[in-house]
């Protein structure tokens, strides 16, 4: 399995040449070139960073040395156990849903899922599901009714807990002035849902359009707090299923235009074929730039990490992001809001989430204990990441 290959100059370290290849052999079956010195170790921690870690392990089945691969597979049992659980307990949310005649639909998670030729492969966090505002009281008072147990609300979702699952509650899909657009997508097509069945589950989702309008403001969304491979092979496998060159020249392209994502869908298409094995046979990416993609990917690999693993300096990067994209206090107090419990409790006290974000800040960095060129080093990193952002058209 050791060969050179013709876009040698694409990749990056052997780790993460193995992690490419092993997501091209899984999902798209294409061949493996694979050196012996790889360290197997390190393979494992990136793509649990990820969440990638099924897909990898399948793409480099006979590759992986066995002392790591135990360990691997008995990691990959449990996140199946946990699929199957989350598949379960959303079939009977949905039942009640649709018993109590509350319409809705299920965002990302399953409806991403969906596209994936084994949709285990795609692991699975919270349960996310939009509702018509004026059925979300009924909606939370009969999810409250039923025990699942609330924990917190604000301007767009409502969040929710029962058998240890996270529901999300969206009334808005986010707070993005380019997610308005999205919300009146979702509206319009309420009445005319999409089926979708994983192991012989049924849960309700949006048609191809509407669902991938969602799977890319999500993309973008995660490009400003660090965007992860996992949602990067999310829009990978509905290009792959749903948007040929037909598709996007008479009907999705005029809908990422006026969400001024036109270049962000074409240049994350373009590096999943560079990269991740989409086929070339997808040609309306072409006006791609290339070295935009490499960096993309580079700052995938480098600070979009996401889950529990997250790097201290990497999590200050982000921070420095946010900060020039939203201004200082504004971001300051949007995530006061967010973090303070006791603002939840009380609004009264809003005026006031800023100094407590503040505080929140200082005592992290305290506890980060880096140093002043550590810092130098994150805020220069998030100044590459915001010039990234504005090349993709996404500030």
């Amino acid at each position: 399995m050791t060969c050179e290959n013709n876009n040698e100059r694409l990749y990056f370290n052997e780790i993460w040449k193995s992690i490419f290849f092993g997501i091209q052999a899984c999902l798209f079956k294409k061949p493996i070139y694979i050196k012996s010195e790889v360290k197997w170790e390190k393979v494992f921690v990136e793509s649990k960073k990820q969440t990638i870690t099924g897909i990898v392990r399948r793409g480099l089945k006979g590759c992986i040395s066995q002392d790591i691969d135990v360990e691997w597979e008995q990691f990959d049992y449990l996140n199946l156990l946990s699929f199957i659980k989350i598949i379960d307990e959303q079939d009977r949310f949905t039942d009640l849903l649709k018993e109590a005649e509350i319409p809705f639909v299920i965002l990302k998670g399953t409806a991403a899922a969906i596209y994936y030729p084994n949709p285990e492969l795609r692991s699975l966090g919270d349960i996310d599901f939009y509702v018509r505002p004026e059925w979300f009281n009924k909606a939370k008072k009969l999810l409250i009714n039923n025990n699942y147990i609330f924990n917190q609300d604000d301007d767009r979702h409502l969040i929710l807990y029962k058998n240890g699952i996270r529901y999300e509650m969206h009334h808005r899909f986010s707070n993005e002035p380019i997610s308005i657009y999205v919300d009146e997508c979702i509206e319009a097509c309420m009445d005319r849902l999409h089926t979708g069945t994983i192991r012989n589950r049924c849960f309700p989702m949006l048609p191809p359009l509407e669902n991938g309008l969602v799977l890319l403001v999500h993309l973008r969304q995660h490009m400003v707090a660090g965007i992860g491979l996992r949602q990067v092979i999310d829009w990978m496998m509905y290009v792959n299923s749903v948007l040929n060159d037909q598709y996007w020249k008479s009907t999705f392209e005029q809908h990422a235009l006026k969400l001024g994502l036109r270049k962000l869908a074409i240049n994350v298409t373009r590096m999943c074929q560079l990269y991740l094995g989409l086929s070339d046979n997808i040609k309306w990416c072409a006006s791609a730039d290339e070295q935009l993609c490499i960096r993309l990917m580079a700052n995938i690999i480098t600070s979009g990490n996401f889950g529990s693993n997250h790097d201290k300096g990497t999590i200050i990067e982000k921070t420095f992001t946010i900060f020039k994209k939203k201004g200082l206090f504004n971001y300051l107090q949007e995530a006061g809001e967010y973090n303070w419990k006791a603002y939840h409790e009380c609004h009264l006290l809003k005026p006031f989430a800023w100094i407590y974000q503040i505080h929140r800040y200082l005592k992290q960095g305290l506890d980060t204990k880096r140093s002043f060129s550590q810092l130098w080093d994150d805020y220069s990193r998030s100044r590459e990441r915001h010039k990234l952002l504005k090349d993709l058209g996404c500030l």
